[in-house]
């Protein structure tokens, strides 16, 4: 499965566990919100994990441990991830293995978090997008003007007014920083 699979599967299951919920299906928003959650996170290996060997997203907790390697050791996505992603996990297997009801408030935060995380993971793809196209674009004026830092100036302004880039933004997209994770500790 391609990461554009995962994300679509991803954003199938936060709208089930978000219809769940209302419904108070507390258990099966918990588990759904877990796999919108856990095909986030593998469509994110697929996409920016280029060393990961296909072995270690066999299982839950390797998906999980490898999320954590290779995202968030590499400081793409902050550690505030992978912990609700835990969090999520085990509010999902007390809904699913224990037959203990889970209440409601419980439900509730793992949709939000798994909303959160789903959000967080589609502005890191985002961002990355932009930054390699500002990246490619720039680099190619800069080839254009070797010699020339004024001409290269104006050229990168030019690329990014016609990409609709802020000031700001061209900090942030050429920056080392992980976008900020919103999620709830």
């Amino acid at each position: 499965m391609s990461p554009e699979d995962f994300d679509l599967k991803a954003v199938r299951a936060l709208a089930s566990a978000k219809l769940l919920l209302s419904n108070g299906d507390a258990e099966g928003a918990c588990n759904r919100a877990y796999y919108a959650m856990f095909d986030a996170a593998h469509a994110s290996l697929l996409r920016f994990g280029e060393k990961v060997n296909p072995s270690e997203t066999k299982t839950h907790k390797g998906l999980i441990g490898a999320f954590g390697k290779y995202l968030v050791q590499t400081k793409m996505v902050s550690p505030d991830i992978v912990r609700s992603i835990n969090q999520v996990e085990n509010i999902r297997l007390l809904a699913d293995y224990t037959g203990n009801e889970i209440p409601l408030n419980k439900a509730t935060l793992a949709v939000e978090q798994a909303d959160i995380f789903l959000a967080t993971l589609t502005e890191l793809t985002r961002i990355k997008t932009l930054k390699e196209s500002f990246l490619a674009e720039t680099s190619e004026a800069q080839k254009a003007h070797p010699n020339d830092t004024r001409k290269q100036n104006v050229a990168r302004n030019e690329i990014a007014k016609s990409m609709g880039l802020t000031n700001d933004e061209i900090l942030e997209l050429t920056s080392t920083k992980s976008p900020k994770s919103g999620i709830a500790e």
